[in-house]
């Protein structure tokens, strides 16, 4: 999310937001999906159980699931409420750290909050539906008609999703009329896209064509940030740095995934483009799908062995 940081990223992690699954993603699907983050250059200092430091960053474990158990689709808002989609054999529910299960029913996922706490996420009757029967949720009451995915919420309340016909918003109605997925909102009420086509390219309601690439985030200051190729671009900045999976916050920081053929990193670059590398220094694997705040806090799941865990990176000083 812009202020509310966004992904998603169930059924097609690397193409999250070029392409909408065909079916509801079955509980153990990950292994293709995850970026293996690389071990950093500097070794983070251990604090205590589950908590360390980088260079200006406490990082603490929040979460470990239960064995068998998967996590992914983490947000967090501005307010340091963190919502996050967690799988098992039977069912997958939306949590929150603060409120615990908020979904019901069998398959829920896709989740996204703003500051004032509200949640959206896409839910489906079972396993076994398509995306014709998938309808998106606003505080667990449907919104969108069925055969819709990809939920986003800006601040002031409004939510876009995607379908097969186009982008849409349960206030404006059709934004874009044409395949596109991927949507992310800004509390100005602008919406990037990608548009589906023999190249990929990235959209806005405002501002029209951006440039070549997958997975855009927007801020209310209109800058978007999308991947090309294995790059970060931005709309106001141009190149910024070598990376996937960008989202951008208020102040122009971005985060992403940056990875090699062994291991990977989750980078925060700063407005200055200067460089924090959050992720610990061993090979786990961080999921696409890590969030972003104003208060510069970045949420973000990781894979060790086949434990899951959902962790937070503060600021040491504000």
């Amino acid at each position: 999310m812009t202020s509310m940081p966004r992904t998603s990223i169930v059924a097609c992690v690397v193409c999250a937001v070029s392409c909408a699954p065909h079916t509801v993603p079955p509980p153990a699907e990950h292994a293709n999906a995850a970026v293996a983050p690389q071990p950093t250059a500097e070794v983070p200092v251990p604090k205590a159980e589950g908590v360390y430091e980088v260079e200006g960053y406490t990082v603490e474990r929040i979460y470990e699931a239960p064995a068998g158990h998967r996590l992914e689709t983490v947000q967090l808002n501005n307010a340091g409420e963190i919502v996050w989609t967690e799988w098992t054999e039977e069912s997958s529910q939306v949590f929150s750290n603060r409120r615990g299960q908020i979904s019901s029913g069998t398959r829920n996922w896709g989740v996204d909050i703003n500051d004032s706490g509200q949640v959206v996420w896409q839910q489906a009757p079972s396993s076994a539906c398509t995306p014709k029967c998938w309808t998106i949720l606003l505080d667990g009451e449907p919104v969108s008609k069925l055969g819709s995915y990809t939920a986003r919420i800006n601040n002031l309340g409004e939510v876009v999703w995607d379908s097969t016909n186009g982008i849409w918003s349960h206030r404006r109605g059709a934004l874009v009329p044409e395949p596109s997925a991927g949507p992310e909102i800004s509390n100005e009420g602008e919406v990037v896209y990608r548009r589906s086509g023999a190249v990929p390219t990235i959209h806005s309601t405002v501002r029209g064509e951006l440039g070549r690439g997958d997975h855009a985030a927007v801020n209310d200051l209109g800058e978007a940030v999308w991947m090309r190729d294995a790059d970060v671009v931005s709309s106001t900045r141009e190149l910024l740095a070598p990376g996937r999976f960008p989202d951008i916050n208020n102040h122009g920081d971005v985060l992403f995934s940056r990875r090699n053929e062994q291991c990977g990193s989750l980078i925060l670059l700063n407005a200055d483009l200067e460089e924090t590398v959050l992720s610990p220094n061993r090979c786990l694997l961080i999921l696409p799908g890590f969030a972003l705040n104003d208060n510069r806090e970045a949420a973000f799941i990781t894979l060790e062995g086949e434990r899951y865990s959902l962790l937070l990176a503060r600021p040491t000083v504000r």
